[in-house]
């Protein structure tokens, strides 16, 4: 079942996409695509990423290199982790997120305009998972607040990997997530014909990644493909909701 939840924040977690771009055609989920940039932290850094917030570094979890962000010590904070000098618009991306500890979501945060520079009044989209709830959810940042759209009930777990992937085109958005192994089926969870019709926030093209507050989350194999457009960029995190003030929201 759904909930529709306007004006009020949650929790974001943001881990930025890769920046490569690899002139392969490759299969990602059910499209292809050019893909436009993917990182798998194996080269042990962050070189591609802007960490904006603070906690965030490369760890190997049982032998795999993976990015990593630990429970903020006022535990209410952003932690975003942006893709480097890139503003997409269209463009589909796919990446392994683990939800650790309780409490807050984790996300994928596109469109959006954060960036160390100014770190607190960012607008963009989110989408993310919270493995406390079981539930996944979407919705907006307007200068820094966040509003949830929507949640869902759905079987995501914490401690586990789940594989977010997200299709962008225009106004549209599509999100998907898969439990279990790579030849799993991605479940739709949400498909939004007009973005500005729903949040009556426009956000044409910005920045990809992942932010998170409160939980400690790890993110990994990030693949942006198809129609993004890489361009440089001066993006823009701030104000958090427990998850759990949530759930008595759903239904």
């Amino acid at each position: 079942m759904s909930s529709r939840i306007k004006g009020a924040p949650w929790i974001s977690l943001t881990t930025v996409i890769v920046l490569s771009i690899v002139l392969t055609v490759v299969r990602v989920g059910d499209a292809e695509g050019k893909v436009l940039f993917s990182d798998d932290f194996e080269s042990g850094n962050l070189g591609q990423w802007e960490v904006i917030g603070g906690g965030w570094k490369v760890t190997k979890i049982e032998g795999n290199r993976v990015a990593e962000t630990k429970v903020a010590v006022d535990g209410d904070n952003f932690r975003t982790l942006n893709i480097t000098d890139q503003v997409f618009s269209d463009f589909t991306i796919e990446a392994r997120i683990w939800q650790v500890s309780q409490d807050h979501g984790a996300n994928i945060y596109f469109r959006n305009n954060q960036s160390r520079r100014n770190p607190q009044q960012h607008s963009g989209y989110w989408f993310g998972i919270s493995g406390a709830l079981a539930a996944v959810g979407w919705g907006t940042f307007e200068d820094g607040v966040q509003s949830v759209i929507d949640v869902q009930f759905s079987d995501v777990q914490l401690d586990s990997w789940v594989r977010l992937k997200l299709e962008v085109r225009g106004k549209s958005a599509v999100m998907w997530i898969q439990r279990g192994g790579v030849d799993d089926e991605f479940q739709n969870v949400f498909e939004i014909d007009n973005l500005l019709e729903v949040t009556r926030q426009d956000y044409p093209k910005g920045s990809i990644g992942f932010v998170v507050a409160g939980a400690e989350v790890r993110v990994d194999d990030v693949v942006i493909s198809d129609d993004g457009k890489g361009l440089a960029i001066e993006p823009v995190g701030k104000t958090a909701v427990l998850w759990g003030q949530l759930k008595g929201s759903l239904k």
